[in-house]
C-alpha cells in the first residue's frame, strides 16, 4: 500500500473505481453508500494516512468534553434528579459546537493526498450528475464524515483520540451520537 501511495498511484487507482462506481449509480442521493471495492479503498487510505489529522482536529475537543465531563442528557426520562434540562442542553451544544467547529475549519489541514482525492472526486461527479446541484458537496461527504469524521467521534479509541470507548452513558457519547 505504501509504495502505491508514494508512487501517487493510488489517487489514480481510487479515482478509476470512484468512477466506475458512479456510472453504475442512477440515484445521486445513493452514491458511495454501498460497501464496492472503491469506497473499502478510500476507507483504507483515509485510516492511513488521516490518523494525525483526526487527531489534531478532534482530539482537543474530546479531550475537554471527557475531562470536563458535565451532564448532556436532555431526554427527560434519562435525567437524573440533580440534572437541570436547560444546562444540559447548554453543556451539549456548547459542545457539538466545539466539535462541529473544528471540523469545519479543518479544510486547510487536510493531508494533501485527500484533499487532492476529493476535489477529484468533486470533479467527477459534477461530470456525471451536472443536474444536482450540491452534488460536489454529497460526493466528499458520504467520505470524509460518514466515513472517517463520523467512525472516530463514536469510537474515538479506535483512532487513538481516547484511552477507552465511551459507553452509552457517558456525556460525550450523547454529543457525538448527535455530532455525527
Amino acid at each position: 500500500r505504501r509504495v502505491a501511495i508514494t508512487a501517487g498511484r493510488v489517487e489514480e487507482l481510487l479515482l478509476s473505481l470512484t468512477n466506475l462506481d458512479m456510472i453504475k449509480t442512477s440515484n445521486p442521493n445513493t452514491l458511495f453508500r454501498a460497501n464496492s471495492l472503491a469506497t473499502k479503498g478510500v476507507d483504507e487510505l483515509m485510516k492511513m494516512i488521516g490518523r494525525p489529522y483526526l487527531r489534531r482536529v478532534l482530539k482537543p475537543s474530546l479531550d475537554t468534553i471527557h475531562k470536563e465531563n458535565l451532564s448532556c442528557e436532555i431526554d427527560p426520562a434519562r435525567l437524573r434528579s440533580s440534572d437541570i434540562l436547560e444546562c444540559n442542553l447548554d453543556n451539549l451544544t456548547r459542545n457539538i459546537d466545539s466539535v462541529y467547529s473544528a471540523i469545519i475549519n479543518s479544510g486547510g489541514d487536510c493531508p494533501f493526498t485527500l484533499s487532492s482525492l476529493f476535489s477529484n472526486l468533486q470533479k467527477q461527479a459534477i461530470l456525471h450528475f451536472p443536474d444536482v446541484n450540491d452534488i460536489r458537496y454529497t460526493a466528499v461527504s458520504g467520505f470524509i464524515f460518514l466515513r472517517l469524521f463520523a467512525p472516530a467521534i463514536l469510537n474515538p479509541k479506535l483512532f487513538q483520540l481516547q484511552s477507552r470507548r465511551p459507553v452509552s452513558s457517558d456525556n460525550i457519547f450523547v454529543c457525538m451520537q448527535i455530532v455525527s
